[in-house]
């Protein structure tokens, strides 16, 4: 019998332990990200995909077309939304999904899905290729649309969820680079179906489902109130019993019934796509030297039940249906499942109901019916009763706000981080945040407006899944009325010190303002990890307006800013602007650069502006070591471009990147931003 692990697979979950560590309760008050469908927490929420005989979404349906049956017995709708969201690239270009994105802002769109793509590298290598190709077409096709996660089963090189599909496109690309590192578990029928990691096996997990790591996301991404969570689960093995046991159980008496009411509560619906494509076998004459090895199998991989590339297959595809969703195996039209995948994403209805009051846990058949006699319905077949989530108060509002996978846009934050100094095995870095407040909810205190802004700014350890440091913030922010007096809007920046060991983090700043009495969540992944004793190296980019801008405040607290300037979050220009660069220089040996280039690259990988100078002809570097340019964007082409910097000595080269987006025309805006600095004391957690 299945049951739930108790800390497995805990190094496979890099890419949501911020969620798990913060999560001290499974639930707050705090408020979370719209929309949301949450009234009682024993409501049975159903994602309804209904498509006619071309697969075509069936649109316009009313919630009297539809009749719900629980055990058979017809109950009342208590909730009903038809959901219709084109995912397609932004208007105007905006940046490629290659183009990095080193601003998070908890505005975007994309908030409302998410799609974790989970990606078996336990492989040979003659399926690396194909694995990778499968992963980059889900991601060409939903990534302008979603937010995005990677996990591999080897437990190596993960993506925490992120708007940053670059981010998520490069690990795809180092796909089988490391699969060495994870460990192996010999097969009777040869290595070249994915064998089940160790910690599985352990965990009593020998099925090669990789039903623990399947499991513990669902419950990482739990607390993210979205509408729609999606896994897509690229292997080519997924079977239980491939020694001989019984065909995957998906059924109560399987003794899968809890891992399954998990991904409902969770709302994860599964994707399944095999790599194999159509394979040429059947039963009665099977020889696939590219699946079992060179020999022909035993007579007893003949026998349907007992042949582990047709339980994979069913395995899949059980997995998928009992979630709601579909599996592509034996096929090589992925482009056609892919599409379908694409369309469940656009077009669905959602449903709900409240069972009733069940004082024992029992598996309960569901059904959905439509009055179209030409339609499809997918859906979850059942649930289990009795199982309403607890949900505790967490005492701590703010950490409540960062718990889950996904930032909360209930208070509008941008964040960028970027790394100021160095020493050792040490990195100091700037951490950024912008918030955009009503005016009208500020109180005024003589010639300015006063907003008491409270946030939690934590630093997770992406190797180690530990809170590094943790920095609590309160204070007041005073802004002089002159520049906001007719403003519907204020906005201004927070900026706070890290000292951190150098490693790759995932940055989380959750934050209340009394003005707009809400709070929200922001999150940003950087890897710090290059500079430890780095001999040269350049800290993150800094973007500013070079001519000046009426109305900018600036006002210390504690400390002396440490930018010269207010710094820009967005990343959008205007083909008349010019950039103001701002970076630290680092590295023991910085003092040998001899010169600094600048490029602007297109989209087509073409340097269309650049400036390679000798250091001497640069403005002189001060003792602080820093680097302060100007990019004249005159005559630039409207597009998306890398901008980017490198320094160079004897033996020595150093480079740092930003992306952005040229406009022709005059499209936004530009708002005056107040600017304070905040210097606080970090604690360990």
């Amino acid at each position: 019998m299945y049951k739930p692990p108790l800390g497995t697979h805990q190094r496979l979950l890099v890419v949501f332990a911020v969620g798990l560590a913060l999560a001290r309760a499974p639930w707050s008050t705090a408020q979370q990200p719209q929309p949301t469908y949450r009234t009682r927490t024993d409501l049975v929420r159903i994602d309804v995909v209904v498509v006619d005989e071309r697969g075509v979404p069936v649109r316009g349906l009313k919630q009297a077309d539809f009749v719900l049956l629980d055990r058979m017995e017809p109950r009342v709708v208590d909730l009903f939304e038809e959901v219709d969201k084109p995912l397609r690239p932004p208007i105007g270009g905006g940046l490629p999904l290659s183009f990095s994105r080193d601003v998070a802002d908890n505005q975007s769109p994309r908030l409302d899905r998410l799609v974790v793509l989970i990606v078996d590298d336990m492989l040979i290598r003659p399926y690396f290729d194909k694995v990778k190709e499968l992963a980059k077409r889900v991601v060409a096709e939903v990534g302008h649309g979603a937010v995005m996660a990677l996990l591999k089963t080897s437990g190596t090189d993960n993506v925490e969820v992120t708007e940053d599909i670059a981010a998520v496109l490069a690990a795809i690309d180092r796909i089988g680079t490391r699969a060495s590192e994870a460990p192996r578990v010999p097969r009777r029928f040869g290595d070249q179906v994915s064998a089940p990691t160790l910690a599985e096996i352990r965990a009593g997990d020998a099925s090669g489902c990789h039903f623990r790591l399947l499991e513990q996301a669902a419950r990482m991404i739990s607390t993210a109130e979205l509408p729609r969570k999606v896994f897509v689960y690229i292997t080519p093995f997924c079977g239980a019993g491939l020694e001989g046991g019984a065909p995957f159980p998906d059924s109560p008496e399987g003794g899968f019934t809890e891992f399954f009411e998990g991904l409902r509560r969770a709302g994860v619906t599964v994707y399944s796509l095999d790599p194999r494509g159509r394979l040429p076998f059947n039963l009665d004459q099977f020889r696939t030297p590219n699946i079992v090895g060179p020999e022909p199998p035993p007579n007893e991989l003949r026998i349907r039940s007992f042949n582990p590339v047709v339980l994979s297959q069913e395995g899949l595809d059980r997995l998928a249906k009992a979630t709601g969703g579909f599996a592509v195996t034996n096929s090589d039209d992925y482009d056609r499942g892919i599409q379908r995948l694409v369309t469940d994403l656009e077009h669905y209805y959602v449903l709900g109901f409240y069972p009733e009051v069940s004082a024992t846990r029992r598996y309960r058949n569901l059904e959905i019916r439509v009055n179209r006699s030409d339609a499809t319905v997918r859906v979850k077949p059942g649930y289990v009763s009795g199982s309403a989530t607890t949900r505790p108060k967490n005492r701590d509002p703010l950490e409540a706000l960062a718990e889950s996978a996904v930032s909360d846009p209930s208070l509008p934050l941008r964040l960028f981080v970027a790394a100021i100094s160095s020493a050792g095995k040490s990195v100091r870095v700037l951490l950024a945040t912008e918030v955009r407040v009503p005016r009208a909810g500020m109180r005024q205190d003589g010639n300015a407006l006063v907003d008491t802004y409270a946030a939690s700014v934590f630093a997770m350890n992406s190797q180690t899944t530990r809170i590094a440091r943790r920095v609590a913030l309160k204070r007041d922010i005073s802004i002089p009325l002159v520049p906001w007096q007719q403003a519907t809007t204020v906005t201004y920046q927070v900026l706070v010190m890290l000292e951190l060991p150098a490693a790759s983090y995932q940055f989380r700043v959750a934050a209340h303002s009394s003005a707009s009495g809400a709070g929200g969540s922001v999150y940003v992944t950087s890897d710090l990890s290059g500079y430890a004793n780095a001999r040269l190296a350049l800290g993150g980019l800094v973007l500013g307006e070079a001519k000046a801008t009426d109305g900018i405040a600036a006002m210390s607290l504690d400390t002396a800013p440490v930018l010269p300037f207010t710094p820009l979050f967005g990343r959008t220009f205007e083909s008349t602007d010019r950039i103001r660069i701002w970076c630290k220089v680092l590295g023991v040996d910085r003092s040998a650069m001899t010169s600094v280039k600048g490029e602007l690259i297109d989209a087509e990988g073409q340097v269309v502006r650049y400036r390679n100078a000798p250091i001497g002809s640069l403005p002189p570097l001060g003792f602080d070591d820093t680097l302060d340019m100007t990019l004249n964007l005159d005559g630039i082409s409207p597009g998306a471009y890398r901008l980017r910097l490198t320094a160079a000595g004897p033996g020595l080269a150093a480079t740092r990147e930003t992306s952005i987006v040229v406009l022709s025309r005059a499209r936004f805006a530009r708002t005056a931003v107040f600017h304070a600095f905040v210097s606080s004391r970090p604690r360990s957690n």
